[in-house]
């Protein structure tokens, strides 16, 4: 694995450690899902990336994605959102859910990735 490579992963999993801690006491603490926690994440990933802006927003949206995923089930599980669901509407809203909070989480880390790329550069 060259060095470029294994920035680029470094800074990725930098911005999902930071977007989970936030989760962590949002989602399990006050049963909300995080609204800075992705854009935080996002600008720390793209710190750490010191690429410039594309490459620390290409950082913070891998980031955002892989932890978008992780919050969404973890609020899912955590809050009991789906207790007396029927399984066709369960199925339905954990999938929209899911999908939705990826996209929210990508968005807001990619716009935080190239704000700390940017800043870094």
């Amino acid at each position: 694995m060259d060095t470029d490579s294994r920035n680029f992963w470094l800074s990725a999993l930098t911005g999902v450690i930071v977007m989970l801690g936030f989760a962590l006491v949002f989602v399990n603490i006050f049963d909300f899902v995080p609204f800075i926690g992705p854009f935080v994440g996002g600008l720390a990933a793209g710190l750490v990336a010191r690429k410039g802006l594309l490459y620390g927003g290409k950082a913070g949206l891998v980031s955002g994605m892989a932890a978008g995923l992780v919050v969404s089930l973890d609020y899912l599980l955590g809050t009991g959102f789906l207790q007396g669901a029927s399984i066709q509407i369960a199925t339905a809203t954990v999938s929209v859910f899911i999908i939705m909070s990826i996209i929210y989480f990508a968005i807001l880390a990619f716009i935080g990735g190239a704000l700390g790329g940017w800043i870094r550069r």
